[in-house]
């Protein structure tokens, strides 16, 4: 074949190869569009039925299928067969996979007030290894669970010695905030959560909590104000 020939053939597979390409992407928009459509109006359980279709975990991968899934599941208040498929889900799963799992649902039951089958997550969560993930995750529950304290110069610590980046680092600085509140240094309570509102994305639970802890306080220097 000469060089003529050559270029002929690499156009028709380049363009093959570029029309494979946006219709892969034109197929997975859709899929996702259709899973977004079903959050928007509430329609969990036809998430939970698309989330089953092999067309589905194909094009959008198992590990993103489960998120909506399990979503879904916690949505409608099938909280034990939310369990049921977390606990699978960390034995399927490994690597930074399986650490998004478990850092998303360690810390919902965590501040839902399930410290039972938090308690179980965080025991997987010492398994992963990773330790700055495993000392954000004992902190979070030492903190939030069991009311202490005297956490707020180690905390300081491991954040000078850059320990912690992104949501790992806004967990802590949320954590500092809630001891700082608790001792009643409601400015500098404040100051903590507003820092730690730039880790997080709009959706994290802690971004909710964050503001809503600002609110409170906000409300209460208000009223002091007014005594």
């Amino acid at each position: 074949m000469d060089n003529q020939g050559n270029m002929l053939l690499l156009t028709i597979l380049a363009v093959l190869f570029l029309v494979g390409g946006v219709g892969y992407l034109l197929i997975k928009y859709r899929r996702t569009n259709a899973m977004n459509q079903a959050i928007k109006q509430k329609d969990y359980e036809k998430i939970l039925e698309l989330c089953e279709q092999d067309r589905y975990k194909k094009i959008l991968g198992l590990l993103v299928c489960d998120l909506y899934r399990f979503n879904a599941l916690r949505s409608l208040g099938r909280i034990d067969e939310l369990k049921q498929a977390l606990d699978t889900a960390v034995q399927l799963y490994g690597g930074r996979d399986q650490e998004k799992i478990l850092e998303l649902y360690y810390h919902y039951f965590l501040n839902h007030g399930d410290h039972t089958y938090a308690q179980k997550l965080l025991n997987d969560i010492r398994d992963t290894g990773n330790e700055p993930f495993i000392l954000c995750s004992e902190w979070s529950y030492q903190v939030i669970a069991q009311g202490r304290n005297d956490l707020f110069n180690d905390m300081e610590d491991a954040i000078n010695n850059d320990t912690f980046k992104g949501a790992s680092l806004g967990t802590v600085l949320y954590l500092m905030g809630l001891q700082l509140e608790k001792d009643n240094d409601l400015e500098q309570a404040k100051g903590y959560f507003e820092t730690a509102t730039q880790c997080f994305l709009p959706s994290a639970i802690y971004m909710t909590l964050c503001h809503r802890h600002m609110d409170a306080i906000d409300a209460q220097m208000d009223r002091l104000d007014e005594e």
